[in-house]
């Protein structure tokens, strides 16, 4: 959400774009540190469980949740997130590049790494870490150094190669685990 309200604010109010952005993250390290805080380290290993009906046929649910090594994730993604916003505040080239589209592509990134940390499904694991490269290719290729394009591509590339293993591995998972792509279940059946 916040990605696409600066992604709207004209480039003529990149100061307000960088003040928007800047609370949004604070806002999402606020949320983090409370889930640190409510987090129970005794209680059930994924905290903080919301899940929805997605793909029924594959048994592919839209599930969030925290174990301790992602809430750590989290964590650190919330802190970081600030800070890098923080260091770019004067390094966008207002003149050159829309200051609105840097700090819109740095939100949709923290975004889809939260999802790739939150997600209790295999698939929608899979399906945010392939989104991550989206917001990442335009910020190497755009706002990045001399040869930009070239290691966008080269970046794009490597990714997309090893996301056809990963997603090889996601298929070999949901084959041998059950026909499920659930975290949870997915740890019974290998306990068992």
């Amino acid at each position: 959400l916040g990605a696409a309200v600066v992604a709207f604010i004209p480039k003529t109010k990149g100061q307000l774009a960088k003040t928007i952005a800047l609370g949004w993250s604070l806002a999402v390290l606020a949320l983090s540190v409370v889930m640190w805080i409510v987090f129970e380290a005794g209680g059930d290993r994924f905290q903080f469980r919301e899940s929805y009906q997605w793909i029924p046929t594959w048994d592919a649910r839209f599930t969030f949740a925290a174990d301790g090594i992602a809430l750590v994730m989290l964590m650190l993604i919330a802190i970081l997130v600030p800070a890098v916003i923080l260091a770019s505040w004067n390094d966008v080239d207002e003149t050159q590049r829309s200051v609105p589209t840097y700090f819109a592509l740095l939100l949709a990134l923290e975004c889809t790494m939260i999802g790739v940390f939150a997600a209790a499904d295999v698939f929608l694991f899979y399906v945010f870490f392939e989104v991550m490269l989206v917001p990442m290719y335009f910020i190497i290729g755009s706002y990045g150094g001399a040869r930009r394009q070239y290691a966008a591509v080269k970046f794009f590339l490597y990714s997309l190669v090893g996301g056809l293993f990963m997603l090889a591995a996601v298929i070999g998972l949901w084959v041998v685990g059950g026909h499920t792509f659930d975290w949870q279940k997915l740890s019974d059946v290998s306990a068992a």
